[in-house]
């Protein structure tokens, strides 16, 4: 399965690296953050960015069967959107029946489906600064991508895991300093015994 370093396996990530936007959607918390701050920024220009459905940030992989046998009655998974297009019904999707399985930037909750043309336009100006970009599925206009590499105004406290590896790093420094002072202390002790210099 597809899996990205610090966020997890595609279609499968837990709540603890994903965040709500506004009007309900789930993304990866830095693209979560990035998203609202680009979509208060749009609306300072008159332009109100809306995505298109439940499932148009972060997307399950689903399985198969999602659509030919149950309709997608569980929510526009990846496979559904799969077997969707390949029943000639749907738009192009990723493929989840390779080795990789799922895929799809939804299922990493880097990528949104953009609603109406005024926002598109806005993003496709506006929007790299903040890392979202177009042009991964060239023939979709409603498809954006989340670039954590391209967020200009990205904090890096804003990126699950950094906090949590910067405790860790401190917690074992703290560990490893006090094993320091009690072994000096003890080797210590022990010489100034040898030399009577301690009852």
């Amino acid at each position: 399965m597809a899996y990205k370093e610090g966020i997890g396996e595609n279609g499968f990530l837990t709540d603890d690296v994903l965040k709500k936007i506004d009007t309900g959607q789930k993304l990866y918390i830095p693209a979560a953050i990035s998203f609202m701050r680009m979509k208060n920024e749009a609306k300072k220009s008159g332009v109100d960015i809306q995505l298109v459905g439940a499932d148009s940030g972060y997307r399950k992989c689903g399985e198969k069967g999602d659509y030919t046998q149950r309709g997608c009655d569980t929510g526009f998974t990846q496979w559904c959107a799969w077997e969707k297009y390949k029943s000639g019904v749907g738009n192009l999707a990723a493929n989840p029946t390779t080795q990789s399985g799922c895929t799809s930037n939804h299922g990493f909750g880097m990528a949104i489906d953009v609603k109406n043309s005024d926002a598109k336009r806005w993003i496709r100006s506006n929007g790299i600064k903040y890392g979202w970009w177009w042009g991964e599925a060239p023939t979709e206009d409603w498809h954006f991508t989340y670039d954590i590499n391209r967020d200009t105004l990205l904090d890096k406290k804003d990126i699950p895991g950094k906090n949590e590896s910067k405790g860790g790093k401190r917690i074992m420094n703290t560990i490893l300093i006090s094993l320091l002072i009690v072994s000096i202390s003890v080797i210590g002790y022990a010489v100034l015994k040898k030399y009577k210099v301690v009852k």
